[in-house]
């Protein structure tokens, strides 16, 4: 279930650092375009009257920290509900998966692999059928940008927590169900050895 989508800066150049001092950052109808176009070169059959109406989810620490902007699809667009797009300048990155549940819900910049440079990470919720939650990281590698998704998930709904040393866990109402860790180019979430039974029975591995 690990899942790594390279991204060449030759189709999406973001670049994960602190914006510049007095850099713009995009409105919401700037973002809503952005996206929208996004989204049509991504699909070129799909019917170019869709709109895809967007809100800002973008923590403060994220703008600040990694200069990236967050938005996502709201019910009221045609297609793409709940879908999550990652903004830098003109530079679009579509991250997650919101098919069948509500998408990013929680996300936070971190350094989670200690090499002094901070990771967008992310938990969301998705599923048809059988809803679950995941926890992914945008992180930066040369010049391409990888997509990482930990092996594992919820059966229900997570979010993230970042304490003040710096590491992340994956709570659920809550409760810290494990820590976020990336090791080896690999995101994991380090269940706790201590978890109840009745959080344990909803945890896949």
């Amino acid at each position: 279930m690990v899942l790594r989508r390279l991204l060449l800066l030759a189709s999406f150049a973001l670049v994960a650092c602190a914006p510049e001092p007095g850099a713009p950052r995009a409105g919401l109808q700037t973002g809503e375009r952005l996206v929208r176009e996004a989204v049509h070169r991504a699909n070129p059959n799909m019917n170019p009257e869709a709109v895809f109406p967007v809100r800002e989810i973008t923590p403060e620490p994220v703008w600040l920290e990694l200069g990236l902007q967050v938005f996502q699809v709201t019910e009221q667009a045609t297609t793409q509900q709940h879908e999550t797009f990652v903004v830098r300048g003109q530079e679009v990155v579509h991250i997650a998966s919101g098919i069948g549940g509500m998408g990013v819900e929680s996300l936070l910049a971190a350094d989670l692999d200690g090499d002094g440079s901070a990771e967008l990470v992310f938990s969301y919720s998705w599923g048809s059928g059988i809803h679950r939650s995941q926890v992914g990281a945008l992180v930066r590698r040369g010049d391409a940008l990888s997509e990482l998704t930990a092996d594992w998930a919820f059966r229900g709904d997570v979010e993230l927590e970042r304490d003040p040393r710096g590491a992340v866990y994956v709570c659920a109402d809550g409760v810290r169900l494990g820590q976020v860790a990336l090791e080896q180019d690999a995101l994991r979430v380090l269940v706790r050895p201590d978890l109840p039974e009745t959080l344990q029975q909803k945890v896949w591995r």
